[in-house]
């Protein structure tokens, strides 16, 4: 995974060995076929290996073992899993918070990053994964929160103004598909905030970065 010694991976504490296996046992660089949003049915989901109940994070481990193994042969400097980097919604500053709740103003807090991978270049990009299936009010919901946090970091970046920052909200799922003229709408082409699944997603980032 890590043959040229260039790339250094963060775990936190609720990275577990279980999902390290996860990895080596289903996928690798050179075999691991990415399936894309509108095909990613609820019926799709249930007969995945990978998944459980819906109640175990496995669709966010599954996303992380695709993010690791698609940047495992890039130019990455740095892959941090689990950031507790949030959007404060007054300043619209990136802070570290990790239990926003136990503050007063905690529901002014975005939820908080994914991953983040630093590149050679210097290049930083901050993690978004979501993995919605089917339809429904709460899945509708879900979606409007997502809708929310993208709007937090166009607030960021139109005040920070740097170019070396990007937003990539990967989001998985037929729903996620089905919503994206939404997120088309919200992003209209400004730079470098994304809204894609982990397919356009692994298109982006070879062209890109490799």
């Amino acid at each position: 995974m890590d043959d040229n010694n260039f790339m250094r991976i963060y775990y936190s504490d609720l990275i577990s060995e279980k999902y390290i296996k996860l990895i080596n046992k289903f996928l690798t660089f050179k075999s691991v076929c990415i399936v894309p949003s509108y095909l990613q049915t609820k019926d799709w989901r249930k007969k995945q290996k990978w998944y459980i109940n819906g109640k175990h994070n496995e669709c966010e481990t599954y996303q992380k073992s695709l993010l690791l193994n698609i940047i495992t042969k890039s130019n990455i400097k740095e892959l941090y899993f689990k950031t507790y980097e949030r959007i404060n919604l007054e300043n619209y500053e990136i802070t570290i918070v990790k239990n926003p709740l136990n503050e007063n103003n905690g529901l002014e807090y975005t939820e908080d990053f994914d991953a983040k991978i630093l590149l050679k270049n210097n290049n930083l990009l901050y993690i978004n994964l979501k993995f919605i299936c089917d339809k429904g009010g709460m899945q509708t919901r879900s979606l409007r929160e997502v809708y929310h946090f993208v709007k937090a970091q166009l607030e960021y970046l139109k005040k920070k103004n740097n170019d070396k920052i990007y937003f990539i909200n990967i989001c998985d799922g037929d729903t996620c598909f089905d919503f994206r003229q939404y997120f088309a709408y919200l992003i209209n082409n400004k730079k470098n905030c994304y809204f894609f699944d982990m397919h356009d997603f692994r298109l982006w980032f070879n062209h890109n970065f490799i």
